[in-house]
């Protein structure tokens, strides 16, 4: 029997509140083992150890520069 690692985030509100942000957004990323997740955050923790960054701190993504985003795709 495989095994799948499922992580899912949102973003934003559903609207039900004045103020409310224009878009809700659910994002999910599938890791078909756990070695696969492993190296993702790896991958993540490096990336901020290069850009001198807290490594246990949230990455988020909107209050990143776009020239850090960019990079990071292609790290």
């Amino acid at each position: 029997m495989n095994s799948q690692l499922i992580f899912c985030d949102d973003s934003g509100d559903p609207g039900f509140k004045i103020g409310s942000s224009r878009y809700f957004v659910i994002a999910c990323v599938v890791f078909d083992s756990n070695i696969e997740a492993e190296l993702a955050a790896a991958i993540m923790k490096a990336y901020k150890e290069r850009l001198g960054w807290n490594v246990k701190s949230e990455y988020k993504f909107n209050k990143t520069q776009k020239k850090h985003i960019r990079a990071y795709f292609n790290y």
